[in-house]
């Protein structure tokens, strides 16, 4: 029937004599080591189920997991255990029933909330969306497709959306040739930006990014 199912689950025990403290102000940010008891615990649990139809040409994978991380947090002298909790669900589209077409699709939901005695933060929610398209319309030629477009809640109700597009052709002159044409990042995306609440403080990090490139390449096998 070719039909898989699986469970996993996990635990992780650290125990450190030191730990980190923040201190913020204005112009800079102070991180101190210092002595002390530092006990990390962590959980997850995952369950997957599979399942392929070869008469169609189709599979279907889809997970769903949740992880569980409590450790110490030092701010500017204040102490807490904050509580990371992040929760997600996965399904992955397949087909290859055509020798000259292949097709994958996938999408992953998540949830990520932090608490603590001083704070809670708010529960922040992604949509990751994976497509590739591969096409072979001869035995000689290759092209690949991809597309990857992520919609990050950076803040409650306000979100980000960054896409990226990748396409691909290779060309077998013969059995020692190969030329090839790569183009990256066709949307011409120049920033990524990603954020996080501990409950206590927030981060956000606006990334700059390469823009729009293309590459040839010669491959000669001896």
């Amino acid at each position: 029937t070719l039909l898989f199912a699986t469970i996993t689950a996990g635990y992780t025990d650290d125990r450190n004599e030191s730990y980190v403290d923040y201190s913020h102000t204005e112009a800079l940010t102070l991180a101190r080591m210092m002595k002390g008891e530092n006990h990390r615990r962590s959980y997850l649990l995952n369950a997957s189920l599979d399942k392929s139809f070869p008469d169609l040409g189709v599979s279907i994978k889809s997970s769903a997991d949740y992880s569980h991380s409590t450790y110490l947090l030092s701010q500017s002298g204040v102490f807490t255990t904050n509580n990371s909790n992040v929760t997600g669900v996965n399904i992955n589209l397949g087909y290859q029933k055509l020798k000259w077409l292949r097709l994958n699709a996938g999408v992953r939901g998540s949830v990520c909330w932090e608490d603590n005695k001083v704070a809670d933060s708010d529960k922040l929610r992604r949509l990751d969306i994976n497509s590739s398209i591969y096409v072979f319309p001869r035995k000689t030629i290759e092209i690949k497709i991809s597309a990857n477009n992520q919609i990050n809640e950076i803040a409650k109700s306000q979100f980000k959306n960054f896409s990226l597009f990748d396409a691909e052709f290779k060309y077998d002159f013969n059995k020692y040739l190969q030329f090839s044409l790569n183009a990256t990042n066709l949307s011409d995306s120049r920033h990524y930006i990603i954020a996080q609440d501990s409950g206590i403080d927030s981060y956000y990090y606006d990334l700059p990014l390469r823009g729009r490139e293309m590459l040839v390449k010669v491959l000669i096998r001896l």
